[in-house]
């Protein structure tokens, strides 16, 4: 989810923020155990359509830059046991697409690059930098 300001006299460029997260509940496995699951990232946002001119027409380059948090749970309720992990940080995320604008609404297909680094604790380990990274693609309805 994303929101951006963008005056017609910037002629394409839109800032603003987004957030994107993902969950999972608990889920059982093959030997007792559940696991859980969450992340999500807050940043800052640049959006800019350099050809059209226009914020919501045609091709556009965004970026992000902002913190975010992965927490992670495996718990064996039968020997009343958990592994936790928690980490928050950077995230930085780049993305190309195309908006199809309609009479007030828009569609944009999106790909993206995400890299995050996360310092924080695991169970039994200690301290720990997490980095991770995904290529991933968006379809995104603008209202």
């Amino acid at each position: 989810m994303a929101f951006y300001f963008a005056p017609e006299s910037w002629k394409g460029l839109g800032i603003g923020s987004r957030i994107k997260g993902a969950a999972a509940g608990s889920v059982i496995g093959e030997f007792g155990d559940s696991y859980f699951f969450n992340y999500y990232n807050l940043s800052a946002s640049a959006k800019y359509y350099a050809i059209s001119k226009s914020f919501n027409k045609g091709w556009y380059v965004r970026a992000n830059a902002g913190f975010g948090q992965l927490t992670t749970k495996r718990a064996n309720e039968k020997t009343d046991t958990y592994v936790h992990q928690f980490a928050i940080g950077s995230t930085y995320t780049g993305g190309i697409g195309y908006t199809v604008p309609f009479q007030k609404t828009a569609l944009s297909l999106e790909v993206e690059a995400e890299t995050s680094s996360r310092s924080g604790t695991v169970n039994g380990v200690g301290d720990v930098t997490i980095t991770n990274g995904q290529i991933g693609m968006n379809l995104i309805w603008s209202f």
